[in-house]
């Protein structure tokens, strides 16, 4: 009989208890189940049990179709699969393909394969070795994710990308060799490879290498160790040690961090329970989110003047922490968590010197109700004082140049905010739920407003923007339902993302823009849909829409009877008297306008 070829959509066939199973993947990539001898399966089945023979080709409904593929799930969960012959035929593994056979103890991969989906091997822990034909050019994230039984692995040289997590918590490998057409290799990718004593890059690779023998993988281009090992030694070359460099290394037990190194990544050494002690140089700046957690045996720990940031849950977990006492915890000059519960009615005073305030440094501590910043401080990290319900106000110092993400987060009392000019950025979510902030200025120096900034400040009435914000990110201003005056400085519009001011379009808000922008406001998107005001020009106290020395002396008048003496209240702008944006009204804005009307008159 002739053989009539269809073409063919990733199908799995095994034999299982002398039943023929057949899974059939229509060409939008869903799955089709099957009844045969009153069994009904699915591409979630978990009935394959022992030896199972995938056949090349496989007749069904009268057609004879190759078998090139393994699809996406075709013997997940089957626990009791401990074997599997796969034909040349086979291009493809599906992604999660074999996901939770723990039975199965070997594979071998034909060289007809090219690709091995995500999850593919995912929990095979029974798996003790497999061949990775040449075919193959990339190894897909979590291919062989927590494969613990695995010992031994060959990567082939044809393989140019391993995914994030590929090889994750391979507890038994003992060694890896990265060859020399890799150029990609993601995130994890050999965390929790505690077994691992010796790693290696092949000669010739241009994007990675294991210099001097240590043990470790190092992105050449950026000098990022990105994987180690308890056998590593860092080079003096390096700049920063990676996220999950690492992670879950239990059998290491002292690590020498050079002084060329600047920032240690999220969870570099997370579960590295054997570490007692650590020195980290003066070179270093940043310590990323849980660096340190799970370091169990860690009782010693030296952080530098130098480190101004310092991530969430860096040292939890540590013996080092568990020993400090209740209250505010320093590392180094970075206040970085306050321990226990807080008191009703705290206020706290940072001590002097104190360089950054840690990503969640006071995190639902909600009896704080003020907080000193010392000038010395330059970052507030991300969700440092987010759920501080009972802090009512906060004066940050003109040093801080970032606010981080979430920073002032659901501070429901928190009613007036002074942002410096130092800040650049406001973050995601910085001031999410302050329902009780009634205005805010956010200086020149804001280039960007993050997503949901300020969404849920539903007392906010005012927000008055500097000139250089250049872009305002989705539901920056989402829920700000009480806003009737917004005024932005900005010549150019800022770009807005969707729904960004879709809840104050809805209100009667007046936009206050230059009166040389004007119609560029009114031709753009969203911000044509405000009633559109002008902006007086900076200096121009008495609404003529010129600078003159009538100005100057509006401010001199003001600055000496606070208002009372040469010109009509109510005509004096005192937002637009702060020439130099100081944040109040001197002679020296004065003298600012002067120079200004002289420059003109030349």
């Amino acid at each position: 009989m002739a053989c009539n070829m269809a073409s063919a959509h990733d199908i799995a066939v095994a034999n299982s208890n002398g039943k023929t199973i057949y899974y059939n993947y229509n060409s939008d990539g869903s799955s089709v189940s099957v009844t045969y001898q009153g069994t009904s399966y699915s591409s979630y089945s978990n009935e394959y049990t022992g030896d199972v023979v995938i056949p090349e080709t496989v007749t069904y409904n009268g057609q004879t179709y190759s078998v090139t593929g393994i699809g996406s799930s075709a013997f997940y969960g089957c626990s009791g699969l401990t074997s599997v012959t796969i034909p040349n035929s086979v291009t493809s593994i599906g992604s999660s393909a074999f996901q939770g056979c723990s039975g199965l103890t070997s594979v071998t991969i034909p060289n007809s394969v090219t690709s091995i989906g995500s999850y593919a091997f995912y929990s095979c822990s029974g798996l003790t070795s497999v061949t990775i034909p040449n075919s193959v050019t990339s190894i897909s994230s979590y291919a062989f994710y927590s494969c613990s039984g695995l010992t031994s692995v060959t990567i082939p040289n044809n393989v140019t990308s391993i995914g994030d997590g590929a090889f994750d918590s391979c507890s038994g490998l003992t060694s890896v060799t990265i060859p020399n057409n890799v150029t990609s290799i993601g995130s994890s990718a050999f965390s929790g490879c505690r077994g691992l004593t010796e790693i290696k890059v092949a000669d010739g690779n241009n994007v990675y290498d294991s210099r001097n023998n240590c043990n470790a993988i190092i992105n050449t281009s950026s000098n990022t160790l990105i994987a180690g090992c308890k056998n590593t030694i860092i080079p003096n070359s390096v700049t920063s040690i990676g996220g999950y460099a690492f992670v879950g290394c239990s059998g290491l037990t002292s690590v020498t961090i050079p002084n060329s190194v600047t920032s240690i990544g999220d969870s570099a050494f997370d579960g590295c329970s054997g570490l007692t002690s650590v020195n980290i140089p003066n070179s270093v700046t940043s310590i990323g989110f849980a660096a340190f957690d799970g370091c169990s045996g860690l009782t010693s720990v030296n952080i530098p003047n130098s480190v101004t940031s310092i991530g969430s849950a860096a040292f939890y977990g540590t013996a080092w922490y568990d020993n400090q006492p209740d209250g505010l915890v320093y590392a180094g000059n970075v206040a970085y968590k306050y321990k226990g519960t807080m008191p009703a009615n705290t206020s706290i005073t940072l001590r002097e010197g104190t360089v950054g305030i840690a990503t969640s440094a006071f995190n639902r501590c909600s009896g704080l109700t003020s907080v000193t910043i010392p000038n010395s401080v330059t970052s507030i990290g991300s969700y440092a004082f987010s759920f501080c319900s009972g802090l009512t106000s906060v004066t940050i110092p003109n040093s801080v140049t970032s606010i981080g993400d979430g920073a002032f987060s659901r501070c429901r009392g928190l009613t007036s905010v002074t942002i410096p000019n130092n800040v650049t950025s406001i973050g995601s979510s910085a001031f999410y739920g302050c329902r009780d902030l009634t205005s805010v200025t956010i200086p020149t120096s804001v280039t960007s407003i993050g997503n949901s900034a300020f969404e849920g400040c539903s007392g906010l009435t005012s927000v008055n923007i500097g000139n250089n914000v250049t872009s305002i990110d989705e539901y920056a201003f989402k829920g700000c339902t009480s806003m009737t005056k917004f005024k932005i400085r900005a010549a150019v519009p800022p770009t807005c993302e969707t729904q960004a001011l879709d809840d104050i379009n809805k209100l009667e808000c007046t936009l206050y823009v230059p009166m040389e922008s004007i119609d560029d406001y009114k031709a753009m998107d969203p911000w044509k849909n405000f009633f559109i005001e002008k902006i007086r020009m900076d200096g121009d106290c008495n609404g003529d829409d010129t600078v003159t020395m009538a100005d100057a002396n509006a401010i001199v008048n003001y600055f000496l009877a606070k208002g009372t003496d040469g010109f009509v209240e109510g005509d004096f702008d005192e937002e637009t008297a702060d020439v130099n944006e100081d944040g109040s009204v001197t002679m020296a804005d004065a003298n600012q306008i002067v120079n200004m009307f002289l420059s003109e008159e030349k």
